[in-house]
């Protein structure tokens, strides 16, 4: 008998999450958007189907996607090309600790 382990997900469904578009020209409505379901990953990064109350359609969205991951690595980049550590968490709208993390 196998026993199958179940895959661990970044979002759970019914998970309000940021979502801040990856494309260029493609606008969102809202920040917040609510995970309405898991989808298969592609590319080895998975996806999300999410939807928001400004919308009438829902959107698929990658965990790549995620403002706040956006926002930590766009602070670790101004570290990187020379910024002070504050002002770089100023931007990113992060705490000093994620920046030490």
């Amino acid at each position: 008998m196998k026993i199958r382990a179940t895959p661990e997900y970044k979002f759970k469904v019914g998970q309000m999450v940021d979502f801040v578009p990856s494309k260029t020209g493609v606008p969102a409505s809202a920040r917040s958007y609510k995970v309405v379901r898991v989808l298969p990953s592609e590319r080895g990064e998975q996806l999300y189907r999410i939807k928001t109350i400004a919308e009438a359609f829902e959107r698929i969205a990658r965990e790549s996607e995620d403002a706040g991951q956006v926002r930590r690595l766009m602070t670790l980049a101004m570290i990187y090309d020379g910024a002070i550590r504050m002002e770089a968490a100023s931007a990113g709208c992060v705490t000093l600790q994620v920046v030490r993390d």
